[in-house]
Order: structure tokens, then C-alpha cells, then sequence
């Protein structure tokens, strides 16, 4: 029996995993690490949230320049309806197909000019128009019989964005109907 006791121990003596001296700075370090890898951690994290905050505010704004020429570009064409329903032979009629007009309006009613204008400083916008032509089959075509009592028109809308100009435009077809 004596001897399969000292077969169990065999030379192994149990240890404390740390020994006497390095228990308090090593559990001093770690924490020191932990602390360091943890406020990496967060930073890390923070400067994720600020760059995603900014790019949806670049969007944003963005998406505002592109929502205000959508409003600028419909308002341009019922600015055209209004200055129809007004005269069409006295202010459609005469207008030349090869020229950029602008719109003003006087606090009651729209006008063309010849001056396209700044919108808020920051929009350019100018329409033009064409003839209209129709087939044998009373169908719009690229040619063929004059239409005197319709024309095309087509607004655009201009504005510098990210240091290049960026247009949007919208056409429609308008007839004399009063």
C-alpha cells in the first residue's frame, strides 16, 4: 500500500497557478489591457456612428436638391399652363423654337422673358419649345402638317452638385384649348 501511495504522487506537487509576488501587478496589467482594448472597442464604434450620421446627412441633403427641382420643374410647367390659359396667341403662339426663355412672376401673374433667372441662388431654370407636326392620321409625328394650335415643351432645371452641374428636366405637349 505504501508504495502505490507514492505512485499517486509521483513527484507532483500542487502549485498556486501565480506565484507569491506577481499576483497583484499581473491582475493590474490585464486590467490596464482590458481597459485599453475596451475604450478601442468604443472609439471604434463612435467614429462608425459619426461617418454613418454623415453620409445620411450628405443624402439628405441631396435628396432636398432633388426634391426642390422636382417642385421647380412641375411649377415651370404650370407656370407655361397659366400664361396659356391667359393668351395662347398672344404668349404662346409668338414664341421662337430656337430660344431658351425663362419665367418671372409679378406676385399675381406668370410672364416669359428671354432672361432665364437663379432660383434661391442655387437653381437655374429655362424652358424651350417645338413645333408640333401631324401625319395624315392626325398623329403627332416628326414631321409632316404644322400644328399651329400645339406645342412641346421642355423645362430643365440646372444646379452644381459635388463641383459638376446636374439638370433634370420634364416635357410636355400643350394645345390651345380656350
Amino acid at each position: 500500500m505504501i508504495f502505490s501511495k507514492a505512485k499517486r504522487n509521483r513527484g507532483f506537487t500542487p502549485t498556486p497557478f501565480c506565484k507569491k509576488g506577481m499576483g497583484s501587478q499581473s491582475k493590474r496589467g490585464i486590467s490596464l489591457i482590458e481597459v485599453i482594448i475596451g475604450t478601442s472597442i468604443i472609439l471604434i464604434a463612435f467614429i462608425g456612428l459619426v461617418a454613418t450620421y454623415n453620409l445620411f446627412l450628405e443624402m439628405a441633403l441631396k435628396n432636398t436638391q432633388k426634391i426642390q427641382s422636382a417642385y421647380l420643374l412641375e411649377e415651370g410647367l404650370e407656370a407655361i399652363r397659366s400664361v396659356r390659359d391667359d393668351s395662347w396667341d398672344n404668349n404662346i403662339a409668338t414664341l421662337a423654337t430656337d430660344i431658351s426663355y425663362g419665367l418671372s412672376f409679378d406676385g399675381s401673374d406668370w410672364g416669359i422673358n428671354l432672361n432665364p433667372s437663379m432660383i434661391d441662388n442655387e437653381f437655374y431654370r429655362e424652358f424651350s419649345v417645338e413645333n408640333v407636326y401631324r401625319d395624315i392620321n392626325d398623329d403627332i409625328a416628326s414631321s409632316g402638317t404644322l400644328d399651329s394650335r400645339t406645342k412641346f415643351f421642355i423645362v430643365s432645371v440646372s444646379w452644381i452638385e459635388g463641383g459638376a452641374t446636374t439638370t433634370k428636366s420634364i416635357s410636355s405637349y400643350l394645345s390651345k384649348i380656350f
